[in-house]
């Protein structure tokens, strides 16, 4: 379960909260993503504590978003691991067809979450603050 808190150019905020599903085979890291928007991010949170959901790492991240060949292209910036261009499409092909209009074919694709990404990267580094500001 994830709680997004989403600021436009203008500082509008929108709050988006998703469920993932489990990763399913494929060449590119591939879940089902069930998503709604609410109006205020802290009473999701209180409603997710009161059900004995508890937050495990709270990040920021800058992200740019276009739309490219069907697909979503995001640059996405983090704390500690640097940037990232992540892909979303309806198939595969869609996905490789703007990887390489990208000039990013040849390069390997994470399948691994953002999370589980600086999770590992702060356990290696012996970081406790689970909550990171960019």
């Amino acid at each position: 379960m994830r709680i997004r808190v989403a600021v436009d150019e203008q500082n509008r905020s929108r709050c988006i909260i998703t469920m993932k599903g489990p990763l399913q085979k494929g060449e590119f890291k591939t879940r089902e993503e069930i998503e709604f928007t609410a109006s205020d991010a802290e009473a999701v949170r209180a409603i997710f504590e009161n059900m004995g959901y508890q937050t495990s790492l709270s990040f920021e991240k800058r992200r740019e978003s276009w739309s490219m060949g069907g697909c979503e292209v995001d640059l996405d910036e983090l704390p500690y691991l640097g940037n990232f261009v992540e892909i979303e499409g309806k198939t595969e092909a869609a996905i490789e067809a703007v990887r390489e209009s990208l000039g990013l074919g040849g390069l390997p694709s994470i399948t691994s979450g953002y999370i589980a990404m600086l999770s590992r990267y702060l356990q290696e580094h012996q970081i406790k603050d689970r909550k990171i500001k960019l």
